[in-house]
């Protein structure tokens, strides 16, 4: 069936029911037969569309495979571009290396997979790894992996309040080590947005009660992993130079906990992480300029979040309308 318009009129069948034919062509490349069930989906701009119930597991199975082939010296590559695919919603990655795949390329593999919920190595030869993702996108809801993504936070910046108090080098490496657990649920939740609207079926069935409200959530997820990132880069910094840090750390959790608390549209929450943030930059700083710049990047992605709650609850408010 070619794409573009197909013009069809709006039958009445008997005495409220409107209906409206499907085009024979659409119905025979999609396998569709009597007795089918069709979904229909209202989108935010008063268009409907229409796709069979099966069509998510089925065609994300044969649709999600991506071979890479990366060549002698290229190996350091693979891990970014199969992080990449999963986030962009592939099921399937067969890497290859010709004639024979090195123990380097092997091992990064490996070093991949591990970051990456639901992937598994299910097949291995000389030249050849494939890898499945075995989660089924419904285990775990988005709003469950962002929750993931907070408590890990909220513990790293927790660490770093007892640093504060007692100058532990232990906890300033669990902090640092803490980011890999971070990164792999902020993975999940690019692969679960993009999930949600590439097969918007699936959008209720992850947690969203549009696959729009998908947008906002990865732009507050994004943030959480660079509010994680920077108390990694703190850590670091700290572990290097043991500066006093007990009056910004108070600061950055009241912006930390206002931030989430801004994101589910507390609007006492939105205004006050505004005033931590003019509060902490209208008063002179110790001359400790790296230290400084992170402190003031943490703020500002508490600020990133309040914005991204703005966002979500407006998106919101048209979806109910």
């Amino acid at each position: 069936m070619q794409l573009g318009s197909i013009e069809r009129k709006v039958q009445l069948t008997g005495k409220s029911t409107f209906t409206v034919s499907l085009p024979k062509d659409w119905a025979s490349d999609i396998g569709l037969k009597q007795g089918d069930i069709i979904l229909i989906t209202r989108l935010p701009d008063g268009s409907l569309r229409l796709f069979p119930k099966k069509e998510p597991i089925e065609i994300m199975k044969s649709e999600s495979v991506q071979t890479l082939i990366i060549e002698k010296g290229e190996e350091g590559a693979v891990e970014r571009l199969m992080i990449a695919y999963y986030a962009a919603g592939y099921n399937f990655v067969r890497v290859l290396q010709y004639p024979v795949m090195s123990d380097i390329l092997r091992n990064m593999i490996r070093k991949a997979v591990t970051r990456l919920a639901g992937f598994e190595i299910i097949e291995e030869t000389s030249s050849e790894i494939k890898v499945q993702n075995i989660l089924d996108p419904k285990t775990i809801t988005i709003y469950r992996t962002i929750e993931r993504i907070e408590i890990l936070t909220r513990a790293m910046l927790e660490d770093f309040k007892k640093v504060a108090s007692k100058y532990d080098k232990t906890l300033l490496k669990g902090i640092i080590e803490r980011d890999n657990e971070v990164d792999k649920f902020f993975f999940l939740l690019l692969r679960q947005t993009t999930l949600s609207i590439r097969y918007p079926m699936l959008s209720r069935d992850m947690g969203l009660e549009s696959p729009v409200l998908a947008l906002p959530l990865r732009t507050y997820g994004r943030v959480l992993e660079e509010l994680a990132d920077t108390l990694v880069s703190l850590a670091r910094y700290h572990y290097e130079n043991p500066i006093p840090i007990k009056r910004d750390i108070t600061v950055l959790a009241r912006a930390f906990k206002n931030a989430l608390k801004s994101f589910r549209g507390n609007l006492k929450a939105q205004k006050l992480v505004s005033q931590i943030y003019q509060q902490y930059f209208s008063k002179p700083r110790v001359n400790y300029e790296t230290y400084n710049i992170l402190i003031g990047r943490f703020l500002t992605l508490c600020l990133k979040a309040a914005e991204a709650g703005i966002e979500k609850e407006a998106l919101r408010s048209i979806i109910e309308s």
